[in-house]
């Protein structure tokens, strides 16, 4: 069976290397805006891009603040992109790429970077599942 090509739509503000803002703004339903300015207060320019460090900090902040749990697993399956959002079709999930992050919710990829040209050619390393308390 052919895995089909999820649907891209692309996040409120895009610009190259702020990718973990724009995922985390999806993945929590917020403005683009505001986690900047998480990342700005942190002394943390989100133009630089986003270590997996930082991004779990900043998940684990944003999952308290916002009274969410959250659990990262690793793609040891190693689905593509496009396998994945057709398993995970129902809730969010911040997607982790060796140089980039993505948003999953309900199916549906948020990204500005990845098009639904080359969703199934990337491998994700993991994910971190967000979910209500």
């Amino acid at each position: 069976m052919k895995i089909p090509t999820p649907k891209v739509i692309p996040p409120e503000k895009y610009r190259f290397g702020n990718c973990g803002v724009n995922a985390l703004a999806s993945a929590f339903s917020n403005s683009y805006y505001a986690i900047r300015a998480l990342f700005v207060i942190d002394n943390y320019p989100p133009e630089n891009g986003i270590s997996f460090q930082q991004l779990t900090k900043m998940v684990n902040v944003l999952s308290f603040s916002y009274e969410m749990k959250y659990r990262y697993k690793k793609n040891l399956s190693k689905l593509v992109y496009s396998e994945l959002a057709y398993l995970y079709d129902k809730g969010v999930y911040i997607v982790v790429f060796p140089n980039h992050v993505s948003c999953l919710k309900d199916g549906v990829v948020e990204d500005g970077y990845l098009s639904s040209n080359n969703v199934d050619k990337y491998i994700p390393q993991g994910w971190f599942e967000i979910k209500n308390k």
